[in-house]
């Protein structure tokens, strides 16, 4: 599987498995800004049961708050118009990615009366609102500006009015993406099979999270909130796929089921992405009536930034219960001749290496779905094999929930609680049969693991040489496979922007943004003055390179099947000088083999 190294800067440094000590060492030399410490990955800010009294007093809410009982009881005792503010701490008002989570629960008993709670930023911008009757839940992201000092009608959000039942806990999950000022939220009951009320992502006005209000709008009605928790999600995009286009394909995991919203459309939504779904419900890898292969070959020929794909949950039932074909294994070639398309393995490299010739230039995605208590269990390894060897072998990421996220419906809470088969009040439902991630699943689980993906892989670098500052590039900017890669004026273009790959060892595919080809010594040469080409990624040691500590923040990019150093035929500084391998000297005089990795 491979791993993408993250950037340092303005987005935060990510690191992804067991090989993370290896990639941290290269940490040191990457260039780019330090990340302030604001922008650190992953933080839990407030975990809050209420279990006992918080400091400040009462959560911080002024007035009309009390805690007992485990839970926050708020809009207690308060006239009408009136509120309650808690402020959060400035170093959150900082951040610019949040996920919020609470239990909350109303007692109001007259559908004349109403009592709230919203989240503002330190303009009185609305973020999020949540207020109830007796029959009505409410919750808006719009809504007039307001100081919170008071809750006339006048400052009321525009609230969407849906039926509930009050009797019952509720679970309000949000995800505020301040850069791009959007909330994604989900409103669910809180029970054994809980039903989702309300779903969807919206454009707010708010920059930040400063203010949680407790609005008594009128009459009386105390509110509860319990386990309430705000944190710093580990994966945040900060904006970096906005505008970027993804085509996606694959089975009903991909499409949705019976939900047409599915994991795709949340990130999408989330992230300002165009989305084309090209997938189908029952599709497989393997050869059936309705193959992934198919939706591919129909798909629009124009490349798109991103191409994510799934396959082998319904191979898993083809090949156990149908014995329609069988897993098989990867090639040894990239030559199609050698494919056996009569088996899982050989029709994932057929539909593989079909994308990467109409797209040479998106970069590609696989989803490894979920632990599965609905597939027999050894098969699911057997294709967690063969997909992962084909990754490896063809240079494509892998967003791998099978192994990133803690979803394994083998487990028949986490089944219950994370899978549907059917809708309930047009949502989907719960207690489906493992396969299916529900809006909790997708969420909870599939979103941030493939937002990880592909935020790395929008991270890209140059590769400046130290004697001349040139950038490396192919030659006339070419996507073709075997053209040669030579030093040329840094120009911020996408030709001179490449991606390291973590192949495992401490080495790393270098792939060119433009064209999708992977850094490559002609023909696996191990002699000196072999020529640099960009190649079709097939996991030959010739396109994997280490990156050794040259000093004074430098690097020597190192082939690993020769042993020898990228460099610059005979130290020329002019544009269009070669890239070539050449015996690693090792000293401070011929830094026409220095590189600086510059994100």
């Amino acid at each position: 599987m491979y791993t993408v190294i993250r950037r340092t800067g303005r987005r935060p440094r990510r690191w992804a498995g067991s090989l993370a000590a290896g990639i941290l060492l290269l940490a040191a030399f990457l260039t780019a800004p330090a990340a302030s410490a604001a922008e650190t990955p992953g933080a839990t800010f407030i975990n809050e049961t209420f279990d006992a009294q918080t400091n400040p007093a009462n959560f911080g809410f002024p007035v009309g708050a009390a805690i007992g009982n485990g839970v926050l009881d708020v809009t207690k005792g308060m006239g009408n118009y009136t509120t309650s503010v808690r402020p959060f701490a400035s170093s959150i008002t900082q951040e610019k990615t949040l996920d919020l989570r609470f239990d909350w629960k109303t007692a109001i008993t007259s559908t004349g009366m109403k009592t709230g709670l919203e989240l503002r930023d330190n303009a009185g911008h609305l973020v999020f609102g949540l207020a109830a009757t007796a029959a009505e839940l409410r919750y808006a992201v719009t809504g007039p500006d307001s100081d919170s000092t008071s809750a006339p009608d006048s400052l009321n959000p525009t609230w969407t009015k849906i039926s509930f039942d009050r009797t019952k806990w509720h679970t309000v999950d949000l995800h505020m993406d301040f850069t791009l000022q959007k909330v994604q939220y989900t409103i669910t009951s809180k029970e054994a099979a809980p039903i989702v009320l309300a779903s969807g992502t919206k454009t707010i006005t708010g920059t930040n999270l400063a203010k949680f209000v407790a609005c008594n709008y009128y009459g009386t009605g105390v509110q509860s909130i319990d386990n309430f928790r705000l944190t710093r999600p580990a994966n945040p995009a900060y904006g970096s796929l906005t505008g970027s286009s993804v085509y996606a394909f694959g089975d009903s995991i991909v499409w949705g089921h019976k939900y047409s919203r599915s994991f795709m459309n949340f990130l999408a939504e989330r992230e300002g992405m165009t989305l084309t779904k090209y997938a189908v419900n029952g599709a497989t890898v393997g050869p059936t009536s309705n193959q992934i292969l198919t939706q591919v070959q129909n798909a629009n020929s124009q490349a798109p930034d991103f191409v994510v794909f799934d396959g082998g949950t319904n191979d898993a039932g083809e090949i156990f219960s149908n014995h329609t074909y069988t897993v098989g294994t990867v090639s040894a070639s990239q030559d199609p001749a050698t494919f056996d398309t009569g088996t899982y393995a050989g029709t994932l490299e057929t539909t593989i290496r079909t994308m990467r010739q109409k797209w040479p230039s998106a970069q590609l995605v696989y989803v490894a779905a979920h632990r599965m208590g609905s597939r027999d269990w050894n098969t699911q390894l057997a294709l967690r094999q063969v997909y992962l060897q084909a990754a490896q072998k063809w240079g494509i990421a892998v967003a791998d929930v099978f192994a990133d996220a803690t979803l394994d419906t083998r487990d028949d809470a986490q089944r219950v609680a994370y899978t549907f088969d059917n809708l309930v009040n047009t949502f989907p439902g719960s207690g489906g049969t493992g396969t299916h991630p529900n809006i909790a699943g997708i969420t909870d689980f599939y979103v941030p693991v493939l937002t990880s993906a592909l935020s790395q892989l929008a991270d890209t670098t140059t590769l400046k040489a130290r004697h001349s500052g040139k950038c490396a590039e192919a030659v006339g900017s070419s996507t073709t496979a075997g053209t040669a890669i030579e030093q040329a004026g840094c120009s911020g273009g996408d030709d001179q922007r490449w991606q390291l790959h973590d192949v495992g060892g401490g080495y790393y595919q270098i792939l060119s943004r433009h064209s999708g080809l992977c850094l490559d010594v002609a023909g696996s040469s191990t002699a000196n003055t072999a020529a640099i080409v960009q190649q079709t990624c097939d996991g030959r040691t010739s396109q994997q390179w280490r990156l050794s500590d040259a000093g004074t923040g430098y690097v020597a990019i190192i082939a690993r099947h020769s042993g020898k150093c990228l460099d610059v035929d005979r130290a020329l500084t002019t544009d269009g000088a070669r890239l070539l391998q050449y015996t690693c000297w090792n000293d401070e005089s011929h830094t026409n083999q220095h590189w600086t990795v510059q994100v």
